[in-house]
């Protein structure tokens, strides 16, 4: 009927019609205006086109300003005396990285501006004060590096808060000695005690666990920065090779005096794992993996909340090593394996919590950097790692989020501390993020299958039939309706991963039976 008009029009005399019909829902003067707005916008918008003709008409098409039309030596794009301005020479160097440069600011030192970043558009800064990871923000870098004004100004932008919560004004040995008189007029605790609210005693010892599959040359700097730990308590170091056939470890392993060789032929992270935990002596056994670096004081961050004998597990943040390329970025804004910068202590009441779905363990850290009390590797009711699951097996993921859950069911805590954080080396390609996100997906179905057959917890089945659907069907919604841009590759690549959970397990169940478990107190050293 309409269809000479304008979409607008149209729409607006439909309006005016039902208007008649029901002037209260649609009130016929507002839409009156409406229409008249629409015809009279015509007659403007003919004569700024008319207009804009008689201007091209009159001076020509005129294009932008390029390099070679400056007739400068230099071009100003930012200039002062920590930048000096670009020679056109320099120009079609810079910005060239489509990496994100990762850099750590500590608010404890003197700021300074940031002059090794003018390859890179976006910095992401990690600010630290002292030895308190405060968070990161994303920083935009149009010109070619961050000065200090801007840098403060970010920084002030973004933790705020945090910052006036720590009045910098005062030492932490002055908030620690706070706290201690708090503490001790409260509740009249000894000197002994105190000391147990902070620490861990020195004399208990600690093992850490590396599982490494022919990766020399990580496993040389992820090495290199564990023997570097500021600590006195006797500290155990044990790297467990998954692939001894290729030879490739031990020498790297003996370029390390004090650090242990042991070897697992069976292929897959939850046995090399358990062969680490067998193998240790510590009261405390911490994993990492070998793709990681850690600050040197990192050990006793990790290990602090084990003074508490209700801690069975503590796990801290893993930060991006590098942003560089395009799967390290998708990586983390994926999800990364950092859990944030906020602390959080969850036990058997938040585990019981959750009625009508599964206690997010997936959500409490990653064996990148967790820690366990010894203890619970021979306890009746949690025990070493599920050996069909994990990276390395058809099942993909999940060794780690179900030795929480088990933990967390018998009624123990755990703690994710951000301030003991490393860093993570990511995967450099598109190919390989491919293949972990979709052992992601088949994992969490595996995971979450295991809890209902093993333990009969039947929201696991619940997530599987329900949980997981829903949340891919509104994901596809909010990226058909570009509220988010998550690509639906990766929709799919996670659908399919899911799919193939179920079958995937069952090809683990198959291969550990024909391989065998690690019994606890069966260990290989070399």
């Amino acid at each position: 009927m309409f269809r000479f008009l304008p979409r607008s029009d149209c729409f607006n005399l439909r309006r005016l019609w039902l208007g008649f019909k029901n002037p209260t829902r649609f009130p016929q003067d507002l839409i009156l205006a409406e229409l008249k707005g629409c015809f009279i916008g015509l007659i403007p918008y003919h004569k700024a086109r008319h207009t804009a003709a008689e201007i091209t008409q009159s001076f020509g098409d005129q294009e932008r300003e390029t390099e070679d039309d400056v007739d400068s030596d230099t071009y100003p794009i930012f200039s002062d005396h920590i930048f000096p301005a670009l020679t056109k020479e320099e120009i079609p160097r810079i910005k060239t990285n489509p990496g994100i440069a990762v850099r750590t600011v500590d608010l404890g030192e003197p700021l300074q501006a940031l002059t090794d970043v003018k390859e890179y558009s976006l910095v992401r800064v990690f600010v630290k004060w002292h030895d308190h990871l405060l968070g990161s923000v994303d920083i935009a870098n149009p010109d070619r590096g961050i000065s200090k004004n801007r840098l403060i100004e970010v920084i002030v932008n973004q933790f705020g808060r945090k910052l006036l919560e720590l009045d910098l004004n005062f030492s932490r040995d002055y908030y620690h000695n706070q706290a201690l008189s708090i503490l001790n007029n409260h509740y009249k605790v000894t000197d002994k005690e105190t000391d147990l609210l902070t620490s861990l005693p020195d004399n208990i010892p600690v093992s850490i666990i590396i599982a490494t599959y022919d990766r020399p040359q990580d496993l040389r700097k992820c090495l290199s920065s564990l023997v570097a730990q500021k600590s006195t308590r006797q500290l155990e170091i044990i790297v467990v090779d998954n692939h001894p056939a290729s030879g490739w470890t031990p020498p790297v392993v003996a370029e390390f005096p004090d650090v242990v060789l042991v070897s697992e032929s069976r292929q897959g992270l939850a046995y090399a794992r358990n062969a680490g935990f067998v193998a240790s002596t510590g009261d405390i056994v911490i994993a990492t993996d070998d793709d990681v670096t850690v600050p040197p004081d990192w050990l006793e961050k990790l290990i602090a909340p084990f003074a508490r004998p209700d801690v069975m597990i503590v796990t801290g943040n893993v930060l991006p090593l590098q942003l560089e390329t395009l799967a390290q970025q998708s990586f983390e804004n994926y999800g990364g394996l950092g859990r944030g910068f906020e602390r959080l202590e969850v036990n058997g009441d938040w585990f019981e919590s959750f009625s009508h779905q599964p206690a997010p363990t997936w959500e409490l850290g990653a064996t990148a950097n967790a820690a366990f009390r010894a203890s619970i590797f021979s306890h009746p009711k949690i025990g070493l790692m599920n050996e069909a699951l994990g990276p390395g097996m058809p099942s993909g993921v999940g060794e780690d989020t179900y030795l929480f859950y088990k933990v967390l069911k018998a009624g123990y805590t755990l703690v994710y501390e951000p301030s003991a954080y490393v860093w993570h080396k990511h995967r450099t390609e598109m190919a390989a993020l491919h293949r972990q996100l979709y052992n992601y997906s088949k994992g969490h179905v595996a995971y979450n299958l295991t809890t209902w057959l093993q333990d009969g917890d039947w929201r696991g089945l619940v997530q599987i039939v329900l949980g997981l659907p829903l949340a891919h069907l509104s994901r596809i919604y909010q990226r058909l309706r570009g509220w988010s841009d998550y690509p639906i590759s990766l929709i799919w690549l996670e659908i399919t991963g899911n799919l193939a959970g179920v079958w995937s397990l069952w090809q683990s169940h198959l291969r550990v039976k024909r391989e065998g478990r690690i019994a606890k107190g069966v260990g290989s050293r070399e």
